[in-house]
C-alpha cells in the first residue's frame, strides 16, 4: 500500500479487504480461530489510514525511480492465488498416487462408482429426450424458474411480495438454497431446475453410494444400493409430476443417512460436530419438505428408549440436538410452520390440483407407488421389498442396522397413512387437493434399500467365510430378484418412461401480449380455467405468471366468492358474471388447449366477454369488457402473524448467524498433512 500507485490504491484496498474476509471465514470453518483473529487484526490495522499515508509520504521523499520501472521486480498479483491452487492440486495428486498404489483389482472396483455414475448421467440425458431445448421446464407442481438466481435472493429478502394478491408471508428457506445453487451455476436459475429434475437419478445414486460406504463393505452391494435408490425419484413419479420438493429431499437424503451413521455408530463416539452436521443436513431436507421434521422427531422418540436399553444414554442429547437444530437454523420459517401446521402438508413447488387419492392404490405404497402420472409399474421394485423383508434374518452387527431401517420404514408408513386422510387447499385455485405422500413413501423406499443392502452384505460376508447355511442360500435367491429391480427400472426409465406432466415451454400460460399488458399492474390479472375430471379449477395469473419460489408466499385463503363464480361460469353462465369478474380485477379469461368445445361456446355466449386473439393450438382467450360493479370478490392479501411481520431483517440476520455457527461446529478440524479416509475421498 505504501508503494502502490495512486490509481491502483483503491483496487489494492478492495483486494486486501475481500481476501482477508474470505481467509478469516475459511479459518473459522477449518477450526483455526487464532488465525482468523490474526486476519481480522491485520485488516483493522490496514484500514487505519494514518500509517499508510505517512509511509506513502516518506516514500515520495526518497523515491528516485518510478514505480512502473520497478514493477518487473515484483511478483504478479495472481501469484499467491496460483500458489494456493498449486498446493491444492499437489494435495489432490498425492491422494491419487495413494489410490494408484492399490492393487489392480481393487482399483477397478474403486473406479466402478465413477463408471456407473457416468452411465447414469448418459441414461438421464437419453431419458430426458423431448425435455431438452428452448423454453423453461415446468408442469404439475413444478413452476417455471425465475429469470435469474438473483430473483430467488430478492424474493427471500423481501418483506412485502407482489404478485396476484400480494402478501407479507415469510419465504420458504428452500428459495435461498436454490439461490445459492444458482450462484454456483453462474446465476442461471433454469439450469438449477434442469439439473435437479433431469439428473435426479445420478445425483441420488452418487449420494447413495457415499452413504453405502459407511454401511456395507462389499463394493457390488454398494453399487446395487446406489443404482436402486437412484431410480426412486423416477419410479415413484416424483419427477414426472414435477414435485421438486420430493426430488430435492430424496437427493439430499443419502447424505443425511451418512451423517446419521457417524452420529449413532455404536463403534464410534458421538460428537457435537456429528450432531451439527446431521442437523444441518436435516434442515436442508426440511427446507424442501417440512414433513421431514416431524418424521425425524418421531424416529427419535421411538429410538431413544432403544438407546437407553442398550446403555447408550449419552447419545440421546446429541441426537436431540441434531433433530431439533432445523427449528433453530430455519427461523423464521419454522415459526411460520408452528403458527400454521397445514404447511407440513406442502413442500417446495405448487400444490397440484391433480394429486390423486391413494385410496384405490394403497396396496402399492410398500412398492413406492402413489398412483402418480408417469410412475413405473409396481412390479419393478417387488424384489427390493422382498429383499428388505428377508433382511430381518441378518445376524451380527447387521441386525442393528436392519432394525433401524425397519424403524424408519414404520415411521414413514404411519406418516403416509396419516397424511392420506388430509386435503390441501390449492392457493388461488379454489379447489382442494389430496396431500402428496412422496416424501414419506420415498423415505420408506430408501430405508428398504438400506435394509436389503445390509442383509446382502451379511450374506456376502458369510460366503467369504465359507459359511453356507440356509440363511445364505435364501438370501442368494432373494438377491437374484433384487438385482432385477435396478436393471428393469433402468430399462423402463430410458426406453418407456413417459414425461408425465413435465414439459418445456414458455413460462406464462398467457399469450405474450396479455403478459405484457398485465406486467407491473397487480390490480389486473388473468383467470386461467382448466377442467380436471368433472370439475373446474382456476388460477389467477398476473404479469408473466408464478415462478418457482412464489408458491411459498401465496395467500392460503381462498378468494371469497370466486370459486362459486367459476363453478357456474362454464355450466350456468349469467350476464352478471362478466361484471363480477371485472370487479375481481380479471382482465382476461384463458382456456388452455385442448379445451372442450362446449366450454368455449359457453364463454363465447357470455355478455361482457370478447374473444381475444390467441393461438388456438395453445389456448383460447377472452377479454373482459364489462364494467366493474360492486365490491371485488377477491379476499384481502395474505398476512403474516405480527411476531413475524415485524423486524423481518432481524429474523433473517438471526437465521444467518445460526447457520454460520452450526456450519463452523459441523465442519471437521483441519489437520495439516492428514490423508483422511482415502475411500471416502
Amino acid at each position: 500500500l505504501a508503494n502502490a500507485s495512486g490509481r491502483s490504491l483503491p483496487w489494492q484496498y478492495v483486494r486486501l479487504i475481500g481476501g482477508s474476509v474470505l481467509r478469516a471465514l475459511g479459518y473459522l470453518v477449518a477450526k483455526l480461530p487464532s488465525a482468523a483473529l490474526d486476519e481480522a487484526a491485520a485488516l483493522t490495522t490496514v484500514l487505519r489510514p494514518g500509517g499508510i499515508l505517512a509511509a506513502r509520504a516518506a516514500r515520495r521523499r526518497t523515491a528516485t525511480v518510478e514505480a512502473r520501472q520497478l514493477r518487473p521486480l515484483f511478483p504478479p498479483w495472481p501469484a499467491p492465488y496460483l500458489d494456493g491452487l498449486d498446493a491444492l492440486l499437489s494435495r489432490f495428486g498425492g491422494s491419487l498416487r495413494r489410490a494408484d498404489s492399490a492393487t489392480t483389482t481393487r482399483g477397478r472396483l474403486r473406479s466402478a462408482p465413477l463408471l456407473v455414475t457416468g452411465l447414469l448421467v448418459v441414461a438421464a440425458l437419453v431419458a430426458a429426450r423431448g425435455l431438452l431445448g428452448a423454453g423453461l421446464l415446468h408442469g404439475g407442481s413444478l413452476l417455471p424458474a425465475p429469470d435469474g438466481a438473483a430473483d430467488w435472493w430478492r424474493l427471500y429478502g423481501q418483506t412485502r411480495h407482489g404478485g396476484v394478491l400480494g402478501s407479507d408471508l415469510v419465504t420458504a428457506p428452500y428459495v435461498v438454497v436454490l439461490g445459492a445453487a444458482g450462484g454456483v451455476l453462474l446465476g442461471k436459475a433454469w439450469l438449477v431446475v434442469d439439473v435437479l429434475m433431469l439428473l435426479a437419478v445420478p445425483l441420488a445414486a452418487a449420494g447413495a453410494y457415499a452413504a453405502a460406504i459407511r454401511l456395507v463393505g462389499s463394493v457390488p452391494v454398494r453399487l446395487w444400493m446406489a443404482a436402486t435408490y437412484g431410480l426412486v425419484p423416477v419410479v415413484t413419479g416424483a419427477v414426472t409430476t414435477g414435485h421438486v420438493g420430493t426430488v430435492a429431499a430424496l437427493v439430499a437424503l443419502p447424505w443425511l443417512l451418512r451423517a446419521g451413521v457417524a452420529l449413532l455408530d455404536p463403534a464410534g463416539r458421538p460428537t457435537w460436530q456429528a450432531a451439527c452436521l446431521f442437523g444441518l443436513l436435516l434442515a436442508l431436507v426440511v427446507a424442501f419438505a417440512p414433513i421431514a421434521e416431524p418424521m425425524a422427531v418421531a424416529v427419535f422418540l421411538v429410538g431413544a428408549p432403544l438407546l437407553v436399553a442398550r446403555g447408550e444414554t449419552g447419545r440421546i442429547r446429541y441426537a436431540a440436538v441434531a433433530v431439533l437444530l432445523p427449528v433453530v437454523v430455519l427461523v423464521p420459517w419454522s415459526l411460520r410452520v408452528l403458527a400454521d401446521p397445514r404447511l407440513l402438508l406442502t413442500e417446495a413447488g405448487l400444490v397440484s390440483a391433480s394429486t390423486r387419492s391413494v385410496a384405490g392404490v394403497a396396496w402399492q405404497l410398500p412398492f413406492g407407488r402413489l398412483g402418480a402420472a408417469g410412475a413405473a409399474p409396481w412390479l419393478l421394485t417387488a424384489g427390493v421389498l422382498l429383499a428388505a423383508v428377508c433382511s430381518v434374518l441378518s445376524r451380527g452387527r447387521d441386525r442393528t442396522g436392519v432394525a433401524a431401517a425397519w424403524l424408519v420404514i414404520a415411521v414413514a408408513s404411519v406418516t403416509a397413512a396419516v397424511l392420506s386422510t388430509f386435503t390441501v387447499t390449492v392457493p388461488l385455485a379454489g379447489s382442494p387437493a389430496h396431500a402428496w405422500l412422496g416424501v414419506p413413501v420415498g423415505v420408506g423406499q430408501g430405508a428398504a434399500v438400506v435394509a436389503a443392502g445390509l442383509g446382502g452384505d451379511g450374506a456376502v460376508a458369510g460366503l467369504r467365510r465359507g459359511r453356507l447355511g440356509w440363511r445364505e442360500l435364501l438370501t442368494a435367491v432373494v438377491a437374484a430378484a433384487a438385482l432385477a429391480a435396478p436393471v428393469a427400472g433402468a430399462v423402463w426409465w430410458v426406453a418407456a418412461a413417459p414425461h408425465g406432466q413435465l414439459s418445456r415451454q414458455e413460462a406464462s400460460p398467457l399469450p405474450a401480449y396479455m403478459s405484457d399488458d398485465l406486467a407491473g399492474d397487480t390490480s389486473r390479472r388473468a383467470l386461467v380455467l382448466r377442467r380436471v375430471g368433472a370439475g373446474v379449477t382456476y388460477q389467477l395469473v398476473s404479469g408473466d405468471g408464478l415462478r418457482l419460489g412464489d408458491d411459498s408466499v401465496l395467500p392460503q385463503q381462498e378468494p371469497l366468492g370466486l370459486a362459486r363464480l367459476v363453478a357456474k361460469l362454464l355450466s350456468e353462465p349469467r350476464p352478471a358474471a362478466a361484471r363480477r369478474l371485472a370487479g375481481a380485477g380479471v382482465a382476461y379469461v384463458v382456456l388452455p388447449s385442448p379445451a372442450q368445445q362446449r366450454d368455449v361456446a359457453a364463454l363465447d355466449r357470455l355478455p361482457g366477454l370478447t374473444r381475444a386473439s390467441t393461438d388456438l393450438a395453445t389456448s383460447y382467450g377472452w377479454q373482459v369488457s364489462a364494467p366493474s360493479r360492486g365490491a371485488a370478490v377477491v379476499a384481502p392479501a395474505g398476512s403474516q402473524p405480527g411476531l413475524l411481520a415485524r423486524h423481518r431483517a432481524w429474523w433473517l440476520t438471526a437465521e444467518a448467524v445460526a447457520c454460520l455457527v452450526a456450519l463452523v461446529l459441523a465442519t471437521p478440524s483441519y489437520v495439516r498433512g492428514d490423508p483422511g479416509d482415502e475411500e471416502d475421498r
